[in-house]
């Protein structure tokens, strides 16, 4: 066999192998790789800390950290994590009044399992006792029973940024977690009663605080900005 037959051989032998080898999955990148809706098993849910309010009394935002921190955060630890999911935080005088959210995009199946761990917390249960969350409610949430990949985005908004949205508040949940983790270690540890923990999350409140104050005009706004090219956006 001459030299020139075995080199066209070897170069069919090395294509062959390539085109055999199996390729690196990759998670898909942008909304118009997405399925309009989600996979048929899966559907955001949403568990809902409503936390009492007392009249006349400031609204403490501290207890949604606590709640983020020790009820949470747990379930995240120990479980496989989500598709995606995130926290909402609300307080206003109305009837809905001070809320906290952490809603997960799951199978129903896996969603029945987290909603159980959820509510047998046992930090949540002290906190139902003491009567610092009134109620605690886990079930589908979003337009279209929370089975469209947009379902918990504005619908105000255009479709193509409803789609890319959870992606967004995702990435910064985690990032808003990992700071309540991050200031809960290098603080002393509180003892274990309402009233200590209590006023160690209010410490960790304020160091987040101050962490916004100090470095979210360049670590978040400024990164965000250029993300976009500097271009005004409002």
């Amino acid at each position: 066999m001459n030299p020139r037959t075995l080199l066209v051989l070897a170069l069919l032998i090395l294509w062959l192998a390539g085109c055999a080898s199996p390729r690196p999955k990759h998670l898909p990148l942008g909304a118009s790789q997405l399925p309009q809706h989600a996979e048929p098993s899966m559907r955001w849910y949403r568990a809902r800390f409503r936390i009492a309010w007392p009249e006349g009394e400031a609204v403490d935002l501290s207890t949604d950290t606590l709640i983020a921190h020790q009820v949470v955060a747990p379930l995240l630890r120990s479980e496989t994590e989500p598709y995606l999911w995130r926290f909402h935080r609300r307080a206003a005088r109305d009837h809905a009044g001070h809320g906290f959210s952490f809603l997960f995009l799951v199978s129903d199946r896996t969603a029945s399992h987290w909603c159980q761990r959820l509510e047998a917390s046992p930090m949540l249960q002290r906190l139902l006792e003491a009567n610092v969350v009134e109620t605690f409610r886990c079930k589908p949430y979003g337009r279209d029973n929370g089975k469209w990949m947009a379902s918990t985005s504005d619908p105000m908004w255009p479709e193509r940024i409803q789609r890319s949205w959870p992606y967004f508040i995702h990435g910064l949940s985690r990032f808003w977690l990992g700071q309540v983790e991050q200031h809960h270690r290098d603080l002393p540890p509180p003892e274990d009663n309402l009233n200590a923990l209590a006023q160690h999350y209010r410490r960790v409140e304020d160091q987040i605080t101050q962490d916004w104050h100090g470095y979210g005009r360049h670590a978040l706004l400024h990164h965000l900005s250029a993300l976009y090219g500097y271009v005004p956006g409002f």
